[in-house]
Parts: C-alpha cells; structure tokens; sequence
C-alpha cells in the first residue's frame, strides 16, 4: 500500500512531462491550421460600389471599365453606371424611362470591341446606348423581363431572352434594330446565353416545365445561319455556360458540379461539387457567387481554391460573378454589392 502510494505522484509526473514535451508541437499544428484556414479565405475586395442596389454588371473589353445595372430608387427609371476599376470613381450614368412601376436592369452587356452597351429591363425593354459618349442609340419593348442580353463578337448580332418565361432567344440585327431569328423552344426559361470566341458558333442552357421538377438542357447553334447543331439534357441543377479556350469544350456550371463537355467528340467530364457561374477567359479558373459569398476554382482539378463569406442574402436580388477578359479581375455580385478582386492576390 505505502509502495503504491508513492509510485503515483511518479505516475502523475510522467504525465506532465509528456504534455509539456508535446505542448510546443501542438501550438504549431493549431498555427499550421489557422494559416491553412486563413489561406483558403478570399481576402477582402479591394474595391466595392453601389452597395445594395446593383442587379447585374460586365467588364469592357479592355478591363478598364464596369458596367452596372441598378435600382434606381425613383419609379420607372433604371439605369446603368461606368466605373472607372482602378480610381473607383463613376465616369458616366446612362437612363431610360420604362414601362414598369418596378423599373429595373436585370442584364447588361458590352460588344465586343467595347463601343456599344446593351441592357433588359425587367419591364420588358431592351437598350442599346454609345458606349463612349452615353448616348442612347435604340429601345425596343418585348412581352417578357429580359434576363440575358449577349453580343456577338462579329458585332453583328444581340442575343436576347427572357429572366422567367422566355418565349426563346430572339435574335436582333444590330445595325438596324430588326428582328432576324426566334430559336429554342417557347416553353421554360434560358439562365445563360454564350457566343464562341470566333463568333460561329451559340450555346445557351435552358430549362423545361414543370416549374417544380425542371428539366435542364444545354443547345448548340450554328451562329451563321441559326441551324440548331446540337442538345444536351442535363443530369442536375445547371445555369451557366462558357466556352474554353480550346475551342472544343464547353463548360457548364451548376449548383452542385460543372460539366465538361467536348461539342466535337460529345465526351464528357465532371467537376464534382465546382460550381462555375463563370469561368476565367485563359480557362484556369472558375468562380460562383451563392447565398453565404463568393468561391474560386480551380478548373484542372475542380477543387476549391478560396472562397469569401459574406452571409446570406437579405434581399433576392441578382447575383453574378464575372472575369475581365485578361484574366487579372474578377467580380462578384452579392445582396446587390459588386466586389471586386485582383486575381494575383488570390492565388
């Protein structure tokens, strides 16, 4: 009994000795941690405008200039606004009255040598304006909201459908303002409408009644004389389109994975769980905007790189993600905030 008596506070030393030998490994495996964790965090944006109020946006051609469409606070006016990336500062406000009491921009785009600025409104019209002066050059008015605005790179045409009920992707004639072509099928919605980068070819991801279980399908055009080439039904929740830089692939992107699909072989490839809203032009990386903030991809391996939370949304107001066309910017559109980042920080 004396014996046992003695041998534990040996016991209970022996104890100590090891957490004190261990406590310093310890210390550094929580710091290896927290910088991993901090590591994966996107840092915060280095610019952010409009904060509130934005619905959508796009990059000029040449990176050096946003454009936003907004809510503009005074019934029956929306509008788009340029900011300057790099000074921060609003070069210019572009207006147009509409129809709806609700009057908002849900979709804006740039052509592609930057001259002109096209945007549908959610009272149904579509907006075409002099990129460098301002000035509003035609508006027409269609039965729909207008969710998807896209030039394509010949200058030549507008690609336009609906935010809902789409009625199709009506195809406009730039230079006179008339209608070419009605494609896709009446019923369901388009989320994405993408031209290649040599202007021959359309693709655009849609989705089918019933409006609780739809059925989602990614279509390809011949965009020279709207021949419908190709259609792809889709396993899963998907919205967004892009096409790669080998010009044989295109990705599509989902709430859940993004699908890599080669229009040449028909083969096909899965990120499981990347969620591309948008993929960088030179086709390294992918980034989406959710409820809770903004993720970044990589879209080699699929994994995630970074990602920024934000919270969930407190008003159901766009959210969109876009790259500039060197790569170097992204963009991200949260509870109506456009936040930017410089690619090479997040890296």
């Amino acid at each position: 009994m004396e014996q046992q008596r003695l041998d534990r506070p040996k016991r209970a030393w022996r104890w100590k000795e090891v957490l004190l030998l261990c406590a310093p490994m310890l210390v550094l495996l929580c710091a290896f941690g927290v910088i991993a964790a901090k590591n994966r965090w996107l840092p915060a944006p280095r610019m952010e405008l409009s904060r509130g109020r934005v619905l959508c946006l796009a990059f000029s051609p040449d990176g050096k200039t946003l454009a936003t469409g907004s809510v503009s606070g005074r019934p029956r006016i929306h509008g788009i606004k340029l900011w300057d990336v790099q000074s921060k500062s609003l070069l210019r406000a572009l207006a147009v009255t509409g129809a709806h009491p609700d009057g908002y921009l849900l979709s804006v785009a740039f052509s592609a040598e930057g001259k002109l600025i096209a945007g549908g409104g959610a009272d149904g019209s579509i907006t075409l304006w002099n990129a460098q002066t301002g000035a509003m050059l035609r508006s027409t008015t269609v039965n729909y909201m207008v969710g998807v605005v896209a030039f394509s790179p010949n200058g030549r045409y507008l690609a336009t459908t609906g935010a809902l009920y789409s009625g199709g992707i009506q195809i406009w004639d730039i230079k006179t303002g008339a209608p070419v072509r009605k494609l896709a099928p009446p019923t369901g919605g388009v989320s994405s409408v993408v031209f290649s980068a040599d202007g021959k070819l359309m693709a655009c991801v849609r989705w089918s009644p019933p409006l609780n279980s739809p059925k989602y399908h990614v279509s390809l055009w011949n965009a020279q004389n709207w021949q419908l080439l190709k259609t792809l039904n889709l396993d899963g929740d998907y919205y967004a389109a892009a096409f790669m830089p080998d010009k044989n692939t295109l990705a599509i992107g989902g709430s859940a994975s993004t699908l890599l699909w080669n229009i040449q072989t028909g083969s096909q490839r899965l990120l499981p769980g990347c969620q591309a809203g948008a993929v960088s032009p030179d086709g390294k990386l992918a980034a989406s905007v959710t409820d809770n903030g903004a993720k970044l991809w990589d879209m080699k391996t699929g994994s995630l790189l970074r990602e920024w939370r934000i919270g969930p949304s407190k008003v159901q107001r766009g959210r969109q993600v876009e790259f500039s066309s060197d790569s170097q910017m992204l963009a991200g559109l949260h509870d109506g905030t456009v936040r930017l980042w410089d690619i090479d920080k997040l890296q």
